[in-house]
């Protein structure tokens, strides 16, 4: 099995997919399907990091956004 961080960029990839196309219910599935699997997993050892996995790649998508 995987070690939790192993697991980073994919989340990652998967949430920065669904920041950039929030009304395709495909791209929000992948990233609710990974979040509950990844939670399911590790439970709070996840929770624990996904604050901060979150919060590095929405600074990534603002940051991309601003230099549109």
């Amino acid at each position: 099995m995987r070690k939790l961080e192993e697991c980073k960029a994919y989340f990652q990839d998967v949430f920065m997919d669904y920041l950039q196309d929030q009304d395709n219910k495909i791209e929000e599935a992948r990233y609710r399907q990974i979040y509950n699997t990844l939670e399911w997993i590790y439970g709070e050892e996840f929770r624990k990091v996904e604050t901060f996995w979150r919060h590095e790649t929405l600074n990534e998508f603002y940051k991309m956004l601003s230099n549109q």
